[in-house]
């Protein structure tokens, strides 16, 4: 299984995305920093089965400084560990809250997720409870009038928050989309943080994308709206259909990437019914956060992995100009990393050295400012903690 950042990416028509036949592959060392065993101890990754459901929370990494933060939506904890796997802090309730928390006697973890972090605090998304969501507050029904609350794909129901803590693990408060304490936020796809310390947070919703940023200790600065009906449109194409996969913020520049595939549909001239859907290609666009508007888009390269076309994620853009893509290649057996030039040039392409074949869990992070690739692995009885040097590559090419 993957993580949710990419089973979300997945579930919304990945783009289709290959390496130019003439590029040829290297490979890059994973260097394995340490494994965790799978369990309930304060030190374990917790991956049991929960009411017949496995996995169903998220499990995330992050790298910065040398030390490694890892959320485990099942176990309710943060755990920070040093290079060689020590553990140095558990963040933790002692206790259960069915309210949105206040002060630091009655916060906790309902459905802790995605982390980040910068130089001060540590933030992770975590959802209020369902009953408390389902109250008049909390439903957004300026898309939708709908009176039904459990059509949950018609209505907005603001459910998730961003709880943050200091370097020692003490609560400090939560964020909403309106600033602190706010009103919680429709889901959150992910949570950044840039060179300003600034916290950008993309949100998604049936209708439109947002995304938020606010200061460090959680002011509100602005929300961007991407709306799923005004999406560029393909030019010449008078019947195609835009897709959106994913927006992955910039952390050197006030933009944001949107990820867009394009489709030919097909009609049934009597009916009117949709025949087929076929892919055209896919794009990245440029967002201006400021101007509020594209200022620019690249192609996406399209080609072929042993007479098949590759599913590639975009992953993250690093120093401002090199976009990470990463898909599982060879028929899912292994994992590549390809990264280009914010024009669509590929400067490399490279296998992750993954076998895939025990892996039941993966999630992956780019450190900030630096570019090096982490990612847990995890499979039945362990969890590796391993990093790519990708950083080097970003040096030979001149950065």
């Amino acid at each position: 299984m993957i993580s949710k950042r990419l089973i979300l990416i997945l579930t919304i028509l990945l783009t289709l995305f290959s390496c130019d036949k003439n590029i040829n592959k290297g490979v890059l060392d994973k260097e394995e920093r340490f494994t965790l065993p799978i369990g309930n101890m304060e030190n374990e990754l917790d991956f049991f089965t929960r009411d017949g459901i496995s996995f169903s929370l998220e499990t995330d990494i992050l790298m910065k400084d040398g030390l490694f933060y890892i959320s485990n939506g099942n176990g309710k904890k943060i755990m920070k560990f040093n290079s060689y796997g020590d553990l140095l802090l558990k963040i933790s309730p002692s206790r259960q809250s069915d309210s949105i928390p206040h002060d630091e006697n009655s916060w906790s973890f309902n459905e802790p997720g995605v982390i980040t972090k910068n130089d001060d605090y540590i933030y992770i998304v975590d959802s209020i409870k369902y009953d408390t969501a389902l109250s008049e507050n909390y439903i957004d029904k300026s898309y939708d009038t709908t009176e039904d609350k459990s059509d949950l794909e018609r209505h907005i129901l603001n459910e998730q928050i961003i709880s943050f803590f200091d370097d020692k693990g003490n609560y400090i408060n939560y964020i909403g989309k309106d600033g602190l304490e706010g009103t919680p936020f429709p889901f959150i796809n992910d949570i950044y943080s840039d060179h300003l310390q600034r916290i950008i947070v993309v949100t998604q919703t049936t209708y439109f994308w947002s995304i938020y940023r606010f200061t460090k200790e959680g002011e509100f600065i602005d929300e961007s709206i991407i709306d799923l009906d005004y999406l560029p449109q393909l030019e010449n194409e008078e019947d195609s259909i835009t897709q959106i996969n994913n927006i992955i913020p910039d952390r050197e520049k006030d933009r944001v990437l949107v990820e867009l595939t394009f489709y030919k549909k097909t009609t049934d001239e009597k009916t009117g019914a949709t025949i087929s859907m076929d892919y055209i290609k896919s794009r990245v666009y440029y967002y201006d956060l400021n101007e509020q508007s594209y200022i620019s888009w690249m192609d996406i390269p399209v080609g072929e992995d042993k007479g098949e076309s590759t599913i590639y994620v975009l992953h993250d853009i690093v120093k401002g100009k090199y976009l990470y893509f990463i898909a599982q290649t060879d028929g899912g057996k292994s994992q590549t990393l390809t990264i280009t030039n914010e024009n669509g040039y590929i400067i490399g392409l490279y296998d992750l050295n993954i076998d895939n074949s025990n892996i039941i869990y993966s999630s992956f992070y780019t450190t900030y400012p630096e570019g090096i690739l982490t990612g847990l692995l995890c499979t039945e009885y362990a969890a590796g903690i391993n990093m790519w040097r990708t950083d080097k590559i970003l040096i030979e090419d001149g950065n």
